[in-house]
């Protein structure tokens, strides 16, 4: 069996994030500055350049990023401005889309906090020149760096109070809780802000997960420095790039559980369907007996891990559970496609696999096989042994 090596990214925001912080840590990876100049080019900021170089944080070495802007005049945006801009970079596609799904999250959580919508607000500090070049710049790093899988640990926010632009806020300020809504965060060390609206956009933006670091081969650390010097700590981002072994038939999946012995069985149905439209892999049922020998049901749900807080989220609200288990589990899968094939009764469409060493299986759909049962008249289990015959002929 082939087995590949999946590169990860671990995000440690020890002592916060923010998008001067991601910068420095990329250019320490590898990323050339030179490529976001060249790319934000087109924007025409006058008076704005670009200044990286390694310092000492702590006794760590880190790379400090800046953007250098000669009027420090800052502008507010609306959303549609900013994507205007990104659109006008010479930044690839992939960056830009990255960029654009940083700053909508920005502008939903600060319509949350503001009482208003996404088109009316104004970005305020974010929407500063250097706050936009960070993560223009930032999305560039992360599809420069094409990671399979970014994960991070915990966030450190701070504590005290922070001055913007509506005046004193508490830490970690409104915009910033609401982009950490769910997100594994804490308060130590200083009285200030540690993590920033474009810190905490960026970082929930890319991450699939958070927690502690995952079984990996570290081959690359890189520090980016913040502006502060810290009494308790070193005030940098470190991200550690390694490789996972992985089989290339092996994905990692999270599959939960919930015991249901108290709700009407004909909401089943409908509670497997909002499960699939939101993208669940399977869903199952089994009948068990719980505690006083009363019968129930476990409701299962197979997915990806970026789909797993959407799918909890249905249980909660479509099932009578009050608790739902959550385990990481591998998933290996034969390479499969989907074909039409010719039988004497008409076209049904079937799903081949290719096991290793083995002859193809063939697995006709039942929709597609009824339907023709139905036109021809003819038996449907007729229709299942044309289709699977005709499938193995043609694989």
């Amino acid at each position: 069996m082939i087995t590949k090596t999946f590169k990860t990214a671990y995000i440690d925001p020890y002592s916060g994030a923010s998008g001067d912080m991601f910068l420095g840590a990329f250019i320490d990876l590898g990323f050339k500055m030179e490529s976001l100049e060249e790319a934000i080019a087109g924007l025409e900021i006058p008076g704005c350049s670009l200044k990286s170089e390694r310092i000492k944080k702590k006794g760590i070495s880190a790379m400090k990023f800046d953007v250098v802007i000669e009027d420090l005049e800052r502008k507010h945006n609306h959303l549609k401005d900013i994507v205007k801009m990104i659109e006008s970079t010479k930044m690839s596609t992939g960056a830009k889309d990255l960029a654009k799904r940083i700053f909508q999250k920005i502008a939903e959580a600060e319509a949350l906090v503001h009482g208003t919508t996404v088109d009316k607000i104004h970005f305020h500090e974010v929407g500063a020149v250097d706050s936009i070049v960070d993560i223009l710049g930032a999305a560039m790093a992360f599809d420069f760096f094409d990671f399979d899988e970014v994960i991070s640990a915990p966030v450190n926010t701070g504590s005290g109070t922070v001055k913007c632009d509506h005046g004193v806020l508490p830490v970690p300020a409104p915009a910033v809780a609401e982009l950490l809504k769910e997100i594994p965060s804490y308060s130590s060390g200083a009285q200030r802000e540690l993590t920033t609206p474009t810190g905490a956009a960026i970082l929930t933006t890319v991450a699939s997960s958070f927690g502690p670091m995952p079984m990996m081969n570290i081959q690359k650390i890189g520090y980016g420095a913040g502006s502060a010097d810290l009494k308790d700590r070193a005030n940098t981002l470190r991200i550690l790039v390694g490789g996972q072994p992985r089989k290339e038939d092996e994905e990692c999946l999270v599959e939960m559980e919930a015991n249901i012995d108290d709700m009407n069985p004909e909401c089943y149905e409908y509670v497997m369907d909002q499960l699939f439209q939101a993208g669940a892999l399977d869903v199952f049922l089994v009948p068990i007996i719980m505690k006083k020998s009363r019968p129930a049901v476990k409701i299962s749900v197979l997915c990806e891990e970026a789909q797993s807080k959407k799918l909890q989220q249905i249980l909660f609200r479509e099932t009578t559970t009050f608790g739902v288990r959550q385990q990481q589990v591998k998933r290996n899968k034969i390479q499969r496609e989907m074909k039409t094939v010719e039988t004497e009764y008409g076209a049904v469409e079937v799903k081949v696999g290719y096991p290793e060493g083995e002859l193809p299986q063939v697995s006709p759909e039942y929709e597609s096989c009824a339907r023709v049962a139905k036109e021809k008249g003819v038996p449907l289990k007729k229709v299942f042994e044309a289709a699977i015959k005709i499938g193995r002929l043609g694989s």
